[in-house]
């Protein structure tokens, strides 16, 4: 790895327990415990579980099982789920920061729209008027089921995961871990490390870059706290 140094270098795997694991996590699971150990680094485990749908305690006892068998031992286990209100909080303040904004078009309409690169009728809503909206996102109530946060990045850009994708919306299916206490999820997918998933990279790069407005707001996550980026990357 470019740059690395010994005992300073932190891997992640983060599968989703709503499945098996299957070769390509396999082969994920496996690079990251190679180069964790290579450097005498850490590898962290984190349950990316923001699919409550899909999800279950059978999938994860069934991943620590396999990755036992592949010989992979992780040096941390976390959950997303562990970051819920960090990941509320920072919604809040993106919100604040003219990051985000509220918008209540309809899904099909949002869809064609983002592929003209046409702006929605609510990017230009203040930032009061999508804090009033996120409050009803939070509640989980009508209003707030049909409204999403989405950032606001570049509309013109050739690559549509730049077309202010949604970064979070209402999910009011029970948890596994937490319940009902949280109604709100990421609205968006796609790891970073994934080969093909490169197209989405821009995007991660878009809101942690040092010119972002909202580059400070990351500064201080640590390792173990990565609240958001698997949301956006």
């Amino acid at each position: 790895l470019p740059g690395a140094a010994q005992g300073k270098v932190v891997t992640r795997f983060p599968p989703e327990p709503s499945g098996y694991l299957h070769i390509g996590h396999a082969k994920a699971a496996l690079l990251n415990d190679y180069f964790a150990r290579h450097y005498n680094g850490k590898l962290i485990l984190r349950f990316d579980d923001t699919n409550p749908e899909k999800e279950s305690t059978e999938f994860t006892d069934s991943i620590l099982a396999d990755l036992a068998t592949l010989g992979v031992k992780h040096d941390a286990l976390t959950y997303t789920s562990d970051y819920f209100p960090q990941m509320l909080d920072l919604a809040e303040r993106l919100i604040k920061a003219g990051r985000l904004y509220a918008d209540d078009t309809p899904v099909d309409t949002m869809r064609e729209e983002r592929m003209a690169g046409i702006e929605s009728k609510c990017r230009t809503r203040s930032v009061e008027a999508s804090l009033a909206a996120w409050k009803e996102m939070v509640a989980g109530t009508a209003v707030g089921k049909a409204t999403c946060l989405r950032f606001k990045m570049d509309m013109a850009a050739t690559n549509k995961t730049l077309c202010d994708p949604v970064a979070y919306r209402c999910n009011d299916t029970p948890h596994w871990r937490t319940g009902t206490t949280y109604k709100v999820g990421e609205g968006v997918g796609g790891g970073l490390g994934l080969a093909t998933l490169h197209h989405h990279t821009p995007r991660a790069k878009g809101v942690l870059a040092p010119s972002s407005p909202t580059a400070g707001l990351f500064v201080h996550r640590t390792a173990e706290q990565s609240i958001l980026i698997g949301a956006i990357g």
